[in-house]
């Protein structure tokens, strides 16, 4: 990260998404992003920098969802920078075993169609298209949540 003070940042936030009466398609602000993080660190919501094959994040921006700004907002989380961001992805039984245990696991790609939330109750379903193996990740009501494409 730059030197730059974090007692001050910036707040880049753009409504997106189903519903979203203003703002854009999936990373169209990442341009705008960037010029706030040139400035000063910046908080990011999703879509702001990021797309399925395409991000916008640099080593100023804070990218955070939506959960976590409204309660940075509330005064109930603080952010703070990280050079060691992880991903822990958890498959169980959606995946079959013989696929598992050939799997090295290190290309996945994920696409968020909208957020799991703790507590929520899941279905994984798994499929085998175009050569990639993908874990489909629906809700109680059957609707698509996320996509992980593994290959």
């Amino acid at each position: 990260m730059n030197k730059l003070n974090y007692n001050e940042i910036f707040a880049f936030i753009v409504p997106t998404g189903i519903g979203a009466s203003i703002g854009g398609y999936a990373g169209d602000a990442s341009f705008w992003a960037r010029k706030f993080a040139s400035i000063r660190p910046t908080i990011v919501n999703a879509n702001v920098v990021n797309a399925a094959c395409f991000s916008g994040i640099n080593e100023n921006i804070l990218y955070a969802e939506g959960w976590s700004i409204d309660e940075f907002f509330a005064n109930k989380l603080a952010f703070s920078p990280s050079q060691n961001n992880k991903i822990g992805v958890i498959f169980d039984k959606a995946i079959p075993q013989d696929v598992y245990d050939k799997m090295d696991f290190t290309k996945i790609r994920i696409s968020y169609k909208s957020a799991v939330k703790q507590n929520d109750k899941i279905v994984c379903k798994y499929t085998f298209v175009n050569e990639k193996h993908i874990v489909n990740i629906f809700d109680q009501n059957n609707e698509l949540k996320t996509v992980i494409e593994l290959s």
